[in-house]
């Protein structure tokens, strides 16, 4: 798979990021580890990936909202699809589900830190969000 990530603020810099599988369960039970490539572009990025062998399938923004408690970042949103024929956004049922995600950035440091620093928040959301280890295909 192959994200770009655009930044609605930034009116050209993307970012181009790939996440190979996830490091087995029995590794890390705590938190899912993948290795990743991030880099910066600018231009056409979408034939840049086609160049690449990787073929658009569609187009999804995340809507909601980004915390940050020390090195993590808490995502909560809903996916919006976009429609082709008005050329905008399409608005997630009200009904739709919120996924909730907490992340940390990639480190040289290993991969400690940012685990304990999961597990701290994982504890501080205890009763409020029960924040557990996804089953991650591929």
């Amino acid at each position: 798979m192959f994200l770009v990530n655009v930044d609605a603020y930034q009116p050209c810099p993307r970012t181009l990021y790939t996440h190979a599988k996830p490091e087995p369960v029995r590794l890390y039970p705590d938190a899912i580890v993948r290795p990743a490539v991030y880099t910066h572009g600018a231009g056409n990025v979408l034939a840049f990936a086609t160049s690449l062998g990787y073929k658009f399938k569609h187009e999804t923004y995340k809507r909601g909202f980004i915390f940050r408690r020390g090195i993590v970042s808490v995502f909560i949103y809903q996916l919006d699809m976009f429609d082709v024929e008005t050329m905008m956004p399409e608005k997630a049922p009200i009904e739709a589900t919120w996924t909730i995600e907490a992340r940390t950035p990639p480190t040289d440091t290993g991969v400690g830190p940012s685990i304990q620093a999961l597990l701290e928040l994982r504890a501080l959301m205890k009763g409020l969000v029960d924040l557990e280890r996804m089953r991650v295909e591929g």
